[in-house]
């Protein structure tokens, strides 16, 4: 595991632990960042101004959006997960009729 620039391994049973600088990612591209992975509050998000050619931060705003995206993730989740509790339950008694028929 790497946070804060320290490496951590338990390898075999054995821990290990490396202390470095805190590593800057750069990451350039055309689509959206997955969130999964990523600590939002670190981010520092840049876009580049059309007319000036120049960086503009909008971390705030990035990170705001990735937020909501989180919350609505872990909404969807959860969701998903009373679905499936649901299902699961619907099943088990179509199964325990099923074995009460046979018998």
């Amino acid at each position: 595991m790497i946070k804060n620039g320290m490496i951590n391994s338990q390898f075999y049973g054995k821990q290990q632990s490396c202390l470095n600088d805190i590593p800057h990612i750069i990451i350039c591209g055309n689509h959206r960042l997955p969130l999964s992975g990523w600590s939002v509050d670190r981010w520092q998000v840049y876009r580049i101004d059309n007319k000036t050619k120049k960086l503009v931060d909008v971390s705030e705003k990035k990170q705001k959006e990735a937020r909501m995206m989180l919350k609505n993730q872990a909404i969807e989740d959860e969701i998903e997960r009373i679905k499936l509790k649901q299902k699961y339950k619907s099943n088990l008694k179509l199964l325990r009729a099923l074995k009460k028929e046979s018998n």
